[in-house]
């Protein structure tokens, strides 16, 4: 197995592993060439929240929580609102969120971060949880320079995975010393779970996932395999398994309803760590997670920007125009001027290949 193929490993062992968020970040800092680095979940209207150091003494966080987080620069938001509407899971570094050369004439800077030889940093949003936001923060000295392009596209290789696993943990909701009662969190978590191995038949599940199965009549078990209730989702469920068991990147998640109910469900697989296996069985699994689907024009933002390799808002502006929106409307509705929106449409053309909107709204409806 090779290096990047363990670290994977490790990140979906985390939500289960007492010890493995620790693991993988550190194998996380010497695949990008940080040093440092500090998980946290913290609300960005107080500041409060909780965090575990990498490779720093743990009374760091304890340090930043009660002298440093209502003063970080780099976390204070000033309309809290607009920034939870604006929320994607990108990798920002400090340098784009301000100017560094006023980042080094603060307090925070100076005895804090210069302090723990974590002048330069990069941070990889992971979740957003009402006003709770998920993310590891990366970091290492001055003298190494800001992060390069290419650990930057080495992060956003693994950030996809982190994301999943984070949601995952965040969900469960369990304490790192509790997580070896498998069967109770089986019984009591309120996500819908399923472990199933490489020919789809089902070896454990959550008591949500069970209740799913028999009362909203989108997933069915028959003869011991997950099964949907028609031969297109079967074979995009099948296309999601070979696409796990390969390592290949994900296809879309499936997204499944019931006739008459406008209710709908996104069906995501992930792979199972091997640690987090050997409690569930010997044979090779994965996890499948069924999760209400995401509003339409945020799905659809983050399949544009996936797809095309999108800015923030360059995803906007053109999901805005395939929902039929003019210019001056999508400026209305993004917050910046018409000008700005026509600067932002030449560069989504260049990445699309398209030259006029028609043939980019028919780009965005219509998946290869």
């Amino acid at each position: 197995m090779g290096q990047a193929a363990e670290l994977i490993d490790l990140i979906y062992d985390a939500p289960f592993t007492p010890g493995a968020w620790n693991v993988a970040i550190e194998q996380l800092c010497d695949a990008i060439g940080a040093e440092t680095a500090v998980t946290t979940e913290l609300d960005i209207v107080t500041g409060e929240g909780a965090g575990q150091p990498v490779r720093q003494d743990p009374a760091v966080m304890e340090e930043y929580l009660s002298r440093w987080a209502a003063d970080n620069p780099l976390a204070i938001v000033d309309d809290p609102v607009q920034y939870m509407r604006g929320w994607l899971p990108t990798i920002v570094r400090d340098a784009e969120w301000m100017d560094r050369d006023e980042l080094r004439k603060t307090p925070y800077f100076n005895e804090f971060l210069a302090r723990l030889g974590a002048e330069q940093s990069m941070f990889l949003r992971l979740g957003l949880d009402g006003t709770m936001v998920s993310s590891i923060s990366i970091a290492r000295q001055e003298d190494r320079g800001a992060f390069s392009k290419d650990e930057i596209a080495i992060a956003r290789r693994y950030q996809p995975h982190l994301v999943r696993a984070s949601a995952i943990t965040r969900r469960l909701r369990v304490e790192q010393n509790a997580r070896d009662d498998l069967d109770a969190m089986l019984d009591t978590t309120d996500q819908r779970l399923l472990f199933v191995d490489r020919a789809g038949r089902v070896q454990r599940m959550t008591a949500a996932a069970r209740r799913f199965v028999s009362e909203e009549g989108a997933l069915d078990i028959t003869g011991g395999q997950l099964r949907t209730m028609d031969a297109a989702s079967d074979a995009h469920l099948q296309r999601l398994y070979a696409a796990v068991l390969a390592g290949k990147e994900m296809p879309p998640a499936l997204t499944l309803g019931r006739t008459g109910s406008t209710r709908r469900f996104a069906v995501t697989v992930s792979p199972v760590g091997a640690r987090s296996r050997a409690m569930l069985s010997s044979e090779p699994l994965m996890l499948v997670s069924v999760n209400d689907a995401q509003p339409p024009a945020l799905g659809a933002e983050l399949d544009a920007r996936a797809r095309f390799n999108l800015t923030a808002a360059e995803g906007r502006l053109a999901t805005a125009i395939a929902e039929g929106q003019s210019l001056r409307e999508a400026a209305d509705r993004i917050g910046v001027s018409v000008h700005t929106v026509r600067a932002q449409l030449s560069a989504v053309f260049a990445k699309t290949g398209t030259r006029r909107q028609a043939d980019l709204v028919r780009l965005l409806l219509h998946r290869s």
